[in-house]
């Protein structure tokens, strides 16, 4: 079912009448003193483009094929630099700054703009900064979208389509479609190699020129993430990495291979059409596990449904993928996803959701405060698909089996795939200020990072050495090393879960640290929760995982 996007605006006419207003504010008071110096006027700024972007980007994402959508979303990124410049403004003037010291949002905010501005370089090599964002990495990122969407109506069918086909049963048909996909994504390597180089390259000249060591050292800064932390995860990571590669070796063994295959990463071999898992029965049981969470939790679910929030239906037109995108001034968090009736789609709904009620819980505090780091904001989806399957469990204990491999799979998608993407992308960065990198040598880094994880081995099935290319994740320019946030969100999320088990107190400790999410600090509110951001335990995570992992593999011992 498509969105009713009727509650942002009722027709395209009353959409480019609020953008011309707002475009015209922009040009009217933007050279206006106070405009440098009003948190309120930005945020009334920020607000009114949430909506523009809000409703172009769902519009697009529902009909990709829409000309229109396209260069509106093109059009967007020009009111967007100038509401940027204006946000450098605010740190500049920011000892004159009105209303910062009557609000708690606002004073956050203040800090949070003059954190990631700190190393702001002068004026005219910021906005040479703006332009070549907006000239080099953005177009390269929209170059590559055109390119691979006349690739796929070039071909009869498109990389999506392939992917899936390594979930089917069939192994010659799961090996065949990694084949195609390698194959499929040479088509598209050496545009993606161009855009990979340029957009690396300029998010570390970014960095250098902001005073930041590298881009990573620019990326934890604004987040508030001390790279003890990543290194302290990594190694944690690396503890269960042998447990997690047992399981997925105990899951081949069951499908009859003895070599590691990369098209089985995301396999589930239990037959999935035995679970009930149409849209309605899976909302029920998201419903009951997030109701069991907290009861604010069960009732966002209940809106997302009676407001017609969730684009779940097959549509040809539609863009792959799940995502959400919340409206602040609506209260409303839109998701979209082509859900079928198995155990990914079902995981794929409860993560989404997940995201929306973090969202619902920092639109309390208004736009201003609905900015919570990605890694926390991932490690809140994660978390509700633990419960998720958890509730699965407890509604259809029949099943628990495959609902075991499914987080195992979640777990070696994270620990290989999520991994391995982060490893290539930090050499990348360490190497691309100094070195152009072919497609080769591309194909042949991430190669060797997925062999350092999971070991070399002399099938060529055994790896993917093409996700440089098909993973989008890569080509955000304003999002340098947006890989992490999934593998550090990973782990955190069974530290959260095995608190929720130990502690009944937790739960109201957890969602009062999520609603302030928006105005801390990733470090503050792992603080909140008791979290040592510069040497985290991870030992309850840990614990989580392997039992995981355990109770799939009792379930499959006592299945033989």
């Amino acid at each position: 079912m498509a969105w009713n996007l009727a509650d942002l605006f009722t027709s395209v006419q009353e959409y480019e009448s609020s953008k011309g207003d707002l475009a015209q504010l922009l040009a009217e008071r933007a050279d206006e003193k106070r405009s440098s110096e009003s948190i309120e006027f930005l945020e009334e700024l920020s607000t009114r483009f949430e909506l523009l972007e809000a409703y172009i980007a769902l519009s697009l994402a529902h009909d990709r094929s829409n000309t229109y959508y396209s260069n509106e979303e093109q059009s967007l990124l020009l009111l967007n630099t100038k509401i940027k410049n204006i946000k450098k403004q605010l740190v500049r003037n920011s000892d004159k700054l009105s209303g910062s010291d009557k609000n708690i949002v606002y004073a956050f905010f203040v800090s949070r703009l003059k954190r990631v501005f700190a190393h702001q370089a002068d004026e005219k090599t910021e906005s040479m900064i703006s332009d070549m964002e907006r000239i080099n990495g953005e177009n390269w990122t929209s170059l590559r979208k055109i390119e691979l969407q006349k690739l796929r109506s070039t071909d009869d069918q498109s990389l999506c389509v392939i992917q899936a086909r390594q979930l089917e049963s069939e192994d010659a048909v799961r090996q065949n479609s990694l084949l195609e996909e390698i194959k499929m994504c040479r088509k598209a390597e050496e545009v993606s190699c161009r855009a990979l180089n340029a957009i690396k390259a300029e998010n570390n000249m970014v960095s250098k020129a902001r005073g930041h060591s590298s881009a990573m050292d620019m990326v934890l800064h604004n987040e508030g993430i001390p790279f003890c932390f990543i290194s302290a995860s990594l190694a944690s990571m690396g503890k269960v990495s042998k447990n997690i590669l047992s399981g997925i070796a105990k899951k081949q063994s069951r499908i009859g291979t003895d070599s590691f295959k990369w098209y089985n990463i995301n396999y589930i071999s239990h037959n999935q059409k035995t679970l009930p898992l149409s849209f309605e029965n899976a909302i029920e049981v998201i419903k009951k596990a997030f109701h069991r969470f907290h009861p604010e939790a069960g009732k966002m679910v209940e809106r997302s449904v009676s407001h017609n929030l969730i684009n779940y239906e097959k549509v040809e037109t539609k863009r792959s993928g799940a995502f959400c995108t919340n409206v602040t001034a609506k209260k409303s968090t839109y998701l979209m996803l082509t859900y079928s009736e198995n155990l990914r789609s079902y995981i794929s709904l409860a993560h989404e959701l997940g995201h929306g009620f973090h969202y619902s819980l920092m639109n309390k505090h208004g736009y201003l405060a609905n900015a919570a780091p990605t890694t926390l904001k991932e490690s809140v989806a994660h978390l509700f698909e633990i419960l998720a399957c958890q509730e699965l469990c407890i509604q259809y204990p029949e099943h628990c089996q495959q609902i075991y491999e499914m987080q195992l799979t979640s777990l070696a998608s994270t620990w290989i795939d999520v991994q391995s993407r982060y490893l290539f992308e930090k050499e990348v960065f360490e190497r691309c200020s100094d070195h152009y990198f072919t497609p080769e040598e591309l194909t042949q880094l991430m190669l060797s990072k997925q062999k350092e994880i999971i070991g070399d081995y002399e099938n060529e099935d055994a790896y993917n050495p093409t996700t440089w290319i098909s993973k989008p994740h890569f080509y955000y320019s304003e999002k340098p090393y947006y890989n992490f946030p999934y593998m550090i969100g990973r782990l955190l999320s069974y530290y959260l879960y095995g608190r929720i088990k130990d502690d009944a107190n937790f739960t109201n400790e957890l969602i009062s640290m999520l609603e302030t999410s928006g105005m801390c600090l990733f470090s503050e509110s792992l603080n909140k929760i008791g979290i040592n951001e510069t040497a985290p335990d991870w030992s309850r995570s840990e614990n989580e995982i392997v039992s995981v992992i355990n109770q799939f593999s009792s379930s499959i011992n006592k299945s033989f």
